[in-house]
C-alpha cells in the first residue's frame, strides 16, 4: 500500500460560499482491472469482472487544488466505506469532507464531527429516518405535503440500530423530466424489483444528510455544494485519458508496482505544478485554468520539465513552455452565471459531465 500526502500552505481561491472552511476535501474510488497472473495479489470483483483488481482510493482538496492522500488497495472487493478511518484520520477541525454513497457510514459521520469538521452525503434510500424525539418518519408522506423545500434536524441510526446521530436533513425536490430519468435508471438498475412508494417519492427529491449548521450555509447551497464532488471523476478521467493508468499489459507484479508508482509519481507532482499555476493565473487575469485541458497539454509538451532536470535548460525556457500551456488550458469566459454555474465552472466540470451531474447520481 502507498500513500501520498500533500498539503498546501498558501491560502487558496475558491468560491466565497467555501472560503469558510480550511479544506474542501472531494473522495472516490478508481477501480483498475489487471492481468490474471496478478491474482495471488489483486482480488478481483468476481461474478463477470476481471480476475484480478485493484483500487486507488483519491482525496483531493478543491481548494488548494491538490491531493491530500492517495492510497492503494489491493484487493478491489474492499468496501469504499473501509477507507472512511483513513480519509478521516487526515482531516482537520473546520474542513469538509465531501463523498459519495459508498463511504456512506453514521460512524463516520460522528468521528468527522468529533473532530470539528464537517461532512456532505447523500443518504442512502432505505435509510430510516427518526424525529429528534426518535419517532420514525414517514418519509412518503412528508415529502408529499412539503412545499419542495425541506430543512430539519433529525436523526438517522447505523446498521441494527447500534448508533444514533443527530444531523441536518437537507432537501429539494427535482424538475418532473430529471425524476422520469431516475426512476427509469432505477427500474433499468433493479429490473425484478417493484419500487415502493416511498422508493418512488424519495426518487424525486435531493437528500442530503449534514452537520452544517444553518448560520453558515442554507439548503440550496449545501445540495448545490455536493455537486463539487465530481471533480474527482475529471482527475480519474484525466489519469485514463492522459497517464493511460488503465492501460495494462500481461505484466509480472514488479513491473506493475513500479509502472503504478511510478505514475502515481508524476501525477501528484505534475498536479502540484496545476495548482501553483492555477493559482497564480486566477490572481493576475481572473481566469481559470482546466485540470482536463491542463492535464493534456503539459503531457503531450512533458519535454519541459524533463529538459530542465536533466539538461538544465534555462529557467526562462521553462517559464515559456509553461505559459504556452497555460494559454492553452484557460476556461473560457462566462457572464451573468446563476448560483448553479458559478459552481459548476468555478470547479472546472465539463459539458460532458454537466448531464451527469444534474440528477446528483450516486
Amino acid at each position: 500500500m502507498i500513500s501520498v500526502i500533500k498539503y498546501k500552505e498558501e491560502q487558496p481561491i475558491i468560491a466565497e460560499v467555501l472560503n469558510q472552511f480550511n479544506a474542501v476535501i472531494i473522495t472516490d474510488s478508481i477501480t483498475l482491472s489487471l492481468p490474471d497472473k496478478l491474482e495471488e495479489y489483486h482480488k478481483g470483483l468476481g461474478g463477470t469482472n476481471a480476475t484480478s483488481a485493484m483500487k486507488i482510493q483519491a482525496s483531493y482538496d478543491i481548494k488548494s487544488k491538490t491531493f491530500r492522500k492517495i492510497a492503494t488497495k489491493d484487493n478491489a472487493r474492499e468496501n469504499d466505506a473501509g477507507y472512511n478511518n483513513e480519509l478521516i484520520e487526515s482531516l482537520k477541525p473546520n474542513e469538509l469532507s465531501i463523498a459519495d454513497l459508498g463511504y456512506y457510514s453514521v460512524g463516520g459521520f460522528i468521528k468527522i464531527a468529533k473532530k470539528g469538521a464537517y461532512y456532505i452525503s447523500k443518504i442512502k434510500s432505505n435509510t430510516i429516518i427518526y424525529t429528534v424525539t426518535n419517532e420514525p418518519i414517514d418519509m412518503e408522506s412528508m415529502l408529499k405535503k412539503s412545499n419542495g423545500f425541506i430543512d430539519m434536524p433529525v436523526i438517522i441510526k447505523g446498521e441494527a440500530g447500534t448508533l444514533s446521530i443527530k444531523v441536518r436533513l437537507c432537501g429539494l425536490k427535482l424538475p418532473s423530466e430529471v425524476y422520469a430519468e431516475r426512476l427509469r435508471k432505477a427500474y433499468k438498475k433493479n429490473s425484478n424489483k417493484t419500487l415502493t412508494k416511498d422508493e418512488k417519492e424519495r426518487l424525486k427529491w435531493i437528500l442530503i444528510v449534514t452537520n452544517i449548521p444553518k448560520e453558515k450555509m442554507n439548503c440550496e447551497a449545501i445540495c448545490e455544494t455536493y455537486r463539487i464532488r465530481w471533480q474527482i471523476e475529471l482527475i480519474f478521467k484525466s489519469w485514463r485519458s492522459h497517464f493511460t493508468i488503465d492501460k495494462i499489459n500481461n505484466i509480472g507484479k514488479n513491473y506493475w508496482d513500479c509502472l503504478l508508482y511510478g505514475k502515481l509519481v508524476v501525477i501528484t507532482m505534475l498536479t502540484s505544478v496545476y495548482s501553483r499555476l492555477y493559482h497564480n493565473t486566477l490572481q493576475s487575469t481572473n481566469r481559470r485554468v482546466s485540470y482536463l485541458r491542463f492535464m493534456k497539454n503539459i503531457c503531450e509538451d512533458l519535454n519541459i520539465l524533463s529538459d530542465f532536470w536533466l539538461y538544465k535548460i534555462s529557467e526562462e525556457q521553462v517559464d515559456s513552455g509553461l505559459k504556452r500551456i497555460i494559454r492553452a488550458s484557460l476556461v473560457e469566459k462566462r457572464i451573468k452565471r446563476k448560483t448553479t454555474e458559478q459552481l459548476i465552472e468555478a470547479f472546472d466540470i465539463p459539458s460532458d459531465f454537466r448531464e451527469m451531474i444534474s440528477d446528483f447520481a450516486a
